[in-house]
């Protein structure tokens, strides 16, 4: 499993953290989806096999957040 930290700058409220949440746990390989809005911040753990951060980053801005910068770490 690999997980991706995402820096979401315009997310600061709870329905933004369930939007991402829903929009991001469908996606084939996720498997845990973590969204601190006070640090805005969402973390991502998958199967990097099944998915990949480019496809995760592009989930979380078709909710309608953008995505700063993100970085990878491997579990």
């Amino acid at each position: 499993m690999t997980i991706t930290s995402f820096n979401v700058p315009n997310i600061t409220v709870a329905e933004g953290a369930q939007a991402i949440t829903t929009a991001v746990e469908p996606t084939d390989g996720v498997n845990r989806v973590l969204v601190n809005t006070a640090a805005r911040l969402v973390q991502v753990e998958y199967d990097e096999d099944r998915t990949t951060p480019e496809l995760l980053k592009g989930a979380i801005e078709a909710a309608g957040y953008r995505v700063q910068r993100y970085s990878n770490g491997k579990r």
